[in-house]
This record gives structure tokens, sequence and C-alpha cells, in this order.
């Protein structure tokens, strides 16, 4: 049992290390994103160039 509870937080924190890479690549794409608009480029060629969609740019453009 306590090798498998081993396992569980081995995964646990595989998990949470890879969520913090992804939260961290987030920011990171939204102020790119955020230059971006600042230089004038369209959000929807912004949008497209991420890979998002048009809301989820707008919506993210709107936090910073």
């Amino acid at each position: 049992m306590a090798s498998l509870l081993g396992r569980v937080r081995e995964a646990a924190e595989r998990f949470h290390r890879a969520e913090q890479e992804l939260d961290e690549a987030r920011e990171e794409l939204r102020a790119t994103m955020a230059a971006a608009c600042d230089e004038g480029i369209p959000v929807a060629r912004i949008a497209r160039e991420a890979g998002v969609s048009r809301p989820t740019a707008h919506e993210w453009l709107k936090r910073r």
C-alpha cells in the first residue's frame, strides 16, 4: 500500500508541476498577445496566430 501511495504522490507532484508550467505559459502568451495588440495588430490575427478563439483573445486582453 505504501508504494501505491508513493506513486499517487509522485503523480500528483508531476500534475502540479505541469499545471504550474501551463499557468506560466498562458501568462507569457497573454503578455505577448497584449504587446502585439499594443502594436496595432488586429485581435482576430493575434487570436489566429495564438490558436485561441477571438472571444478568448478579447477576454485575455481585457484582463491586462
